[in-house]
């Protein structure tokens, strides 16, 4: 499994926990039924360092998540803005578009999408997998959702 991480930097804090539980559900539910030839649990997201703030946000979660488990073998690629050449490379919020697309670039198999009801960001990106990778399998994750034993995805 390739997973995409988007989200907003503003999704609210209280909802890491929440965020960390889901995490662990998609890596149990990979670990527990792979198939032979699908030996990868690769995690694939943005790292926001807004002016040198302490990134927040499923993106950074993700991080910390897939460090916390690279022992169990999980690997991750993370790409920040300053990746892609940064803010002074490209004008207004081209940076982040540019990074977006780099994001979808690394073939992901899945996707999760935490949107806090009003990130433009997270919708980008939501809009370019479905224009780049149009058969990843997908999953929009709002604040305050709660999930069966199983996460569906679209």
């Amino acid at each position: 499994m390739r997973l995409l991480v988007a989200g907003s930097r503003f999704y609210p804090p209280s909802e890491r926990p929440m965020v960390f539980g889901i995490f662990n559900q998609v890596w149990s539910e990979w670990h527990d039924s792979k198939e032979a030839d699908d030996t990868e649990f690769h995690v694939i997201a943005g790292h926001s360092v807004v002016k040198n703030k302490v990134p927040i946000g499923p993106d950074w979660w993700a991080e910390q998540w897939t460090k916390t488990y690279a022992y169990l073998g999980v690997t991750g690629t993370f790409i920040s803005i300053d990746d892609v050449g940064g803010w002074d490379a490209y004008p207004g919020k081209k940076a982040a578009y540019v990074r977006n697309v780099k994001l979808a670039e690394q073939r992901p198999t899945h996707a999760l999408f935490f949107w806090d009801g009003k990130s433009s960001g997270t919708m980008l990106m939501l809009d370019i997998i479905n224009k780049v990778k149009p058969r990843v399998r997908r999953r929009l994750i709002t604040p305050g959702m709660a999930f069966g034993n199983q996460l569906e995805w679209d």
